[in-house]
């Protein structure tokens, strides 16, 4: 969601903390084998050019900086009991693809510039 707002950000942030807290251990355990696991995000996927815009984005630099407050802030939002307005979704994809994991989800919310979805097979 590199283009995207704050809001946006935080709501990616929040597809990855519920695939986290899913019963679904298929996603991962933790945030780290959430996010690397195989065609989870495409920016994770060595073929995507976020890719290696994610490799060379440098620690000190201020968009690392406002991403990892971005991070922070929504899992201390969540430990805190605010609501999560993705609705506890698992998946997103933008307007722009019609990806196949979304043929048999039962719940979809529009967020900005991206559909969320729960109760996904795939």
């Amino acid at each position: 969601a590199r283009g995207e707002p704050e809001v946006g950000q935080k709501n990616i942030v929040h597809t990855i903390i519920n695939r986290v807290e899913s019963r679904r251990k298929v996603y991962g355990g933790t945030y780290g084998e959430v996010l690397i696991r195989p065609n989870a995000f495409s920016c994770m996927n060595p073929t995507d050019p976020n890719y290696k815009k994610l490799l060379e984005l440098d620690k000190k630099s201020l968009t690392f900086t406002k991403l990892r407050a971005i991070v922070v802030n929504t899992i201390n939002d969540r430990l805190n009991g605010l609501p999560d307005p993705t609705q506890g979704s698992t998946h997103y994809h933008t307007f722009e693809v019609d990806p196949h994991w979304n043929r048999n989800a039962k719940s979809m919310i529009r967020l900005g510039n991206h559909q969320f979805w729960t109760e996904v097979d795939g």
